[in-house]
């Protein structure tokens, strides 16, 4: 196993990795001051690497290379962030609650197009790009895109985010009582509303009005439920 050392202020370009994994001999020089700029909150996907440091800058690096890639400033300090799935957006809650998220395009989505405020957790979602799961005090939300669904009322901390359902865990009741554990009563299994209106759709209007809602906002999930409820009325076509 191969470990290497950067520091936070060097700007490394992955030369020096390439260089030595042709030389072995090779050993690369390091800086070893003290940096005035810590970082304070850190993100992986299995593409890229991003530090957020207590002057409110991101640096985001390209894996397996660590190489410096982009620069980013905020207007405060960050305290967690979030890569997305396809590891083209990343979520930042600064240390006031607020939450940005910043497009690997250089632009940061937030002042007018998103910002949300009092927010204490998130997670996007393993399977879209575009779903993010966020906490503000007891209300969960889901940001599509920019835009957010309706609230749902809970205090869970939110564990798994996929295939349009988000698993949150009661925390608090746990530890108010950890000699008392319940499934049913402790963790909380919640649908966004694309699934909740495409089960509705189905139920209540029909195949065809619940297929060309799934046209506009499609996923994987919605469509096997269309299939499934296509079978049940022998409409095999659609299905």
């Amino acid at each position: 196993r191969k470990e290497r050392l950067y520091h936070i202020d060097d700007t490394p370009s992955g030369v020096a990795e390439v260089i030595q994994d042709l030389d072995k001999s090779y050993q690369p020089t390091t800086n070893m001051q003290a940096t005035g700029d810590p970082i304070c909150c850190i993100a992986a996907s299995d593409k890229i690497l991003v530090l957020g440091r207590e002057s409110g800058a991101l640096q985001r690096y390209s894996l397996p290379q660590v190489a410096l890639v982009q620069r980013y400033a905020l207007s405060s300090r960050p305290q967690s962030l979030a890569i997305n799935s396809n590891s083209t957006r990343i979520s930042v809650i600064d240390s006031t609650g607020v939450l940005t998220i910043v497009e690997f395009d250089g632009s940061v989505d937030g002042g007018g197009k998103l910002e949300r405020r009092d927010v204490w957790t998130m997670l996007w979602a393993s399977d879209n790009p575009n779903l993010l799961a966020i906490m503000e005090k007891t209300r969960m939300y889901v940001i599509r895109g920019t835009d957010p669904e309706e609230p749902i009322m809970c205090s869970g901390y939110i564990a798994t985010f996929q295939d349009l359902e988000i698993r949150a865990i009661l925390l608090d009741e746990i530890f108010a009582n950890p000699e008392v554990l319940s499934v049913e009563e402790h963790i909380l299994d919640l649908e966004v509303k694309s699934l909740r209106d495409t089960r509705e759709l189905l139920e209540k209007v029909g195949i065809k009005e619940a297929t060309s809602f799934i046209e506009e906002n499609p996923h994987p999930r919605l469509w096997r439920l269309l299939a499934e409820a296509a079978i049940k009325k022998l409409d095999l076509k659609t299905a």
